[in-house]
């Protein structure tokens, strides 16, 4: 699919891409319109928080500061 084309896609559209196969165009949705958007609310906003948390060091990296 030549540039020009690409960029004239509607918004909402995306182009999916194989190696072996030509462009698939896809329609897309807002995850917020899905059914189930709350649970990903939820689960978007647990993992900000783990995020957010320092990182703790793992045993390998406990073992290496006593020496």
């Amino acid at each position: 699919m030549p540039p020009d084309k690409i960029r004239t896609l509607p918004f909402g559209t995306g182009l999916i891409l194989l190696r072996a196969a030509p462009p698939v165009v896809a329609r897309l949705r807002m995850w917020t319109a899905r059914s189930d958007a709350e649970e990903l609310r939820a689960n978007r906003a647990e993992i900000e928080m783990l995020m957010q948390k320092p990182a703790q060091a793992g045993p390998a990296e406990d073992a290496a500061s006593e020496d």
